[in-house]
């Protein structure tokens, strides 16, 4: 069977399921909230090139930002974990951590190979445990 990928209309998350042909064409239902969810394209991966080796997954997710179509679970939250802990923690529980991390790897490179500055990390932490 093959690997499909829907996005959810409500909550804008994306995922992945194995489907029959005939079920391809169908919406299916968002795990993450239950909304009603289309079918996207998805890059085909046809084999293991230079580029792809190169690039890690990061090369395949073009329109993808780094680790946005994992979604922070609310007991991250709880946790106090700042937004990129949590979302690395979910690739890691979807088993696909490996995904996460060659992509986040693959940004890296490709800001330091183009001069960009790395964006400040934001002080997402809820203050549960904060120092008195």
């Amino acid at each position: 069977m093959p690997l499909y990928e829907w996005r959810c209309e409500a909550c804008g998350s994306a995922f992945e399921a194995l489907a029959a042909l005939w079920r391809a064409r169908r919406a299916e239902r968002c795990p993450r909230c239950g909304g009603k969810a289309q079918r996207i394209m998805s890059a085909p991966v046809l084999g293991i090139g230079r580029a792809r080796r190169e690039l890690g997954d990061a090369g395949l997710g073009a329109g993808r930002r780094g680790g946005e179509d994992f979604p922070i679970p609310p007991m991250a939250r709880l946790c106090g974990m700042d937004d990129q802990s949590a979302r690395r923690l979910a690739a890691y529980k979807a088993g696909r951590g490996h995904e996460y991390d060659d992509r986040q790897g693959a940004l890296e490179e490709l800001r330091k190979r183009e001069g960009v500055e790395p964006a400040p990390k934001a002080g997402n932490r809820s203050g549960l445990h904060a120092k008195r």
